[in-house]
């Protein structure tokens, strides 16, 4: 990646620290003007490292590509600045670590030829999902065999799942969780059961879900 790029990827969530600050209401007074900027200064500081390890990656992916035209092109255009301007704001709102590598390999994902089409979508699903709700996605496609069908035994063998993944969560909460996953078109799940309670609900891993996890998880 050339210095231009570097500069333009590195300005464009630069300013985002600065946006976000210069909203911060500072009452007067030598302590309160302290604390604001040891806040401001921290948070840019912080900023700056999100920019560093996602210009690494970019980096790491422009040898991966070499054969591949267009992708400098594609780091310089107009999407994938709005792409890394609303990665980054969600960067900046946790301290998650694990979700910060996950919107992290979803922004450098989204630059590959596969996704570039429909990186902006798949970009804004990853900010909305939670490290958890990743999990139990990962969870539903290994039990679905990599395939779009429905999972034996349903949310109690994501349950299940999710404790081998040292995630260990109640059968309620997965079931909470699968829903979510299902407004957003990631799996199908059926209605709670009536039934014995190890039998779970229903969960159908969809095309789209499939898809999605893809997405996440391509770091090739």
């Amino acid at each position: 990646m050339d210095e231009k790029t570097k500069d333009k990827v590195e300005t464009s969530a630069a300013l985002l620290a600065q946006a976000a600050f210069s909203a911060l209401p500072i009452v007067g007074g030598p302590i309160s003007t302290a604390f604001g900027y040891a806040i401001s200064h921290a948070q840019q500081a912080r900023t700056q490292r999100l920019l560093d390890d996602i210009v690494a990656d970019l980096e790491r992916l422009a040898l991966k590509l070499e054969d591949e035209p267009g992708v400098e092109k594609v780091v310089k255009s107009d999407q994938f600045i709005a792409n890394i301007t609303v990665a980054v704001r969600a960067m900046q709102e946790t301290a998650d670590q694990e979700r910060i590598q996950y919107l992290r390999n979803a922004l450098v994902a989204g630059v590959k030829k596969r996704w570039r089409s429909k990186s902006e979508p798949l970009l804004h699903r990853a900010i909305r999902m939670t490290a958890m709700h990743i999990s139990v996605l990962e969870a539903i496609v290994e039990l679905a065999g990599h395939n779009a069908r429905t999972v034996q035994g349903g949310t109690v063998a994501v349950r299940d799942q999710l404790a081998i993944m040292h995630r260990k969560r109640s059968e309620a909460h997965v079931s909470h969780l699968c829903d979510e996953l299902a407004a957003e078109g990631l799996l199908i799940a059926g209605k709670p059961r009536t039934g014995p309670a190890e039998e779970g609900r229903s969960v159908r891993l969809t095309y789209q879900g499939l898809d999605f996890y893809n997405y996440l998880r391509d770091r090739d």
